[in-house]
């Protein structure tokens, strides 16, 4: 049986095998793009529109991770029913469409996220978000 590299900050039943496979895949993708990127230069325009350096660079790991779970769900390394919630500030995407986990698979989902915003996330998405979630994980970056 596989374990688990990260713990859910709810659960509301037993995971399933894949699950934790899915949970332990989104994490180390996370980390290991993370950990590649640290050294890339942010675009310039990171403070503008009133947007603060540390919302930007969320953002910009948001997009470099959820690029990499859709080539992921391409090549059938993650589930093809894997749901990538779109990353606010892409093109036709509003914020209300940004809104919510990163990622979602029926009734669990994984959010990508610092450990201080957290609370914030298991709010909006737990707490008031989607009705019938089970399995919530952060993944902290």
């Amino acid at each position: 049986m596989s374990f688990l590299l990260i713990q859910p900050v709810v659960q509301h039943r037993n995971l399933t095998v894949e699950e934790i496979e899915i949970t332990n895949r989104l994490y180390d993708l996370s980390q290991s793009v993370i950990l590649q990127s640290q050294g890339a230069r942010l675009p310039a325009e990171a403070n503008r529109g009133g947007q603060s350096v540390a919302a930007f660079t969320g953002t910009f790991y948001d997009r470099l991770v959820k690029d990499r779970v859709r080539e992921e769900i391409a090549k059938g390394e993650l589930p093809g029913n894997l749901e990538v919630t779109p990353t606010a500030g892409d093109p036709g995407v509003t914020r209300f469409e940004a809104r919510g986990p990163d990622f979602v698979r029926g009734t669990a989902a994984w959010d990508l996220t610092t450990g201080e915003a957290a609370y914030a996330h298991v709010q909006r998405d737990v707490i008031h978000g989607i009705d019938g979630l089970q399995v919530y994980f952060i993944i902290d970056y």
